[in-house]
């Protein structure tokens, strides 16, 4: 690995689970011909590499920690903000600014980051989750960018020849009917 160049396509995101006491931090990496997937909880790494001639799709899942978020969050900031007009008290005033400010922070984020997804990559032998991809305006970006890289690597098909090559597999796996004795009934094979 020292001698593969990487530049980082996503910055390491935090995930935890529920229960969890640990947190896992995940990012993404592009190297000449592959896609790096680092994770680490501060314990121990896990490289998971994608090269771009074996990956076969990504899967981008819309998720509603967007709305959420925003559903919990706009709320509590008008009605914080609200009650400053209620309030006689200065330091009262002040102090329900400041916790509609707090409020206002996360929202104002999330708001700038836009909706969440779920992005996951397929292989021939796998399916796996990227958790840095988990919004939707990132994770365009990221496959503008590595888009070209798999053409280059796989080669494109042009549009024309898709349904020629689509009858052609689908000439290939059409049913047989065998007799191959007369006293049994015939049987189907693929």
């Amino acid at each position: 690995m020292a001698d593969t160049e990487y530049i980082r396509l996503a910055r390491p995101r935090r995930r935890s689970g529920f229960l969890s006491s640990t947190t896992t931090r995940s990012g993404l990496w592009l190297g000449k011909d592959h896609l790096l997937c680092v994770e680490t909880n501060g314990y121990t790494e896990t490289y998971k590499r994608f090269y771009f001639r074996d990956i076969q799709a990504f899967t981008l899942r819309r998720t509603n920690g967007f709305l959420v978020a925003n559903a919990i969050l706009i709320p509590g900031v008008l009605l914080f903000a609200g009650l400053v007009f209620f309030v006689d008290d200065q330091a009262g005033r002040i102090f329900l600014w400041c916790v509609a400010a707090l409020l206002g922070i996360p929202l104002l984020v999330n708001l700038v980051r836009g909706p969440t997804s779920v992005c996951r990559v397929r292989t021939a032998v796998q399916e796996e989750e990227i958790p840095s991809l988990a919004n939707i305006r990132k994770t365009n970006a990221v496959m503008a960018r590595i888009r070209p890289l798999i053409a280059e690597a796989q080669g494109l098909v042009p549009r024309e020849e898709i349904p020629v090559r689509l009858r052609e597999l689908a000439a290939q796996n059409q049913p047989r009917l065998i007799v191959d004795n007369p006293d049994l009934p015939p049987r189907m094979v693929n």
